[in-house]
């Protein structure tokens, strides 16, 4: 896994893990977060690696479906792009301002 991929997975783990089943999480988070190998996964679980590969796919599987159907990252990651826009934009009006601030809110 290359480390963009990781990046993603991992801050789809942040906006998610909490919709993944305990065994899922932690494998995931074993994985992603104490950086460990399917092997070293498998004997602190107790599972076989089969069983851990698995559970690893089908999470990671589940957290991209996730963000599919809701998008919070992606309108997170929009939200934010926009607001470093405004932010480094000194021309703008503090009118101006306030209605693209409205306009990214009513985005969210």
């Amino acid at each position: 896994m290359n480390l963009n991929n990781k990046i993603e997975l991992i801050t789809l783990f942040d906006y998610y893990s909490g919709l993944l089943t305990d065994k899922q999480r932690g494998a995931l988070s074993l994985y992603l977060i104490e950086d460990l190998g399917i092997t070293e996964i498998a004997q602190n679980l107790n599972i076989s690696r089969q069983a851990t590969y698995d559970l690893i796919n089908v999470a990671t599987t589940s957290l991209k479906q996730t963000e599919e159907k809701l998008g919070l990252l992606k309108s997170n990651n929009l939200a934010k792009k926009e607001l470093d826009n405004i932010l480094n934009d000194s021309s703008l009006t503090k009118s101006q301002i306030l209605t693209k601030i409205k306009s990214i809110k009513e985005n969210l």
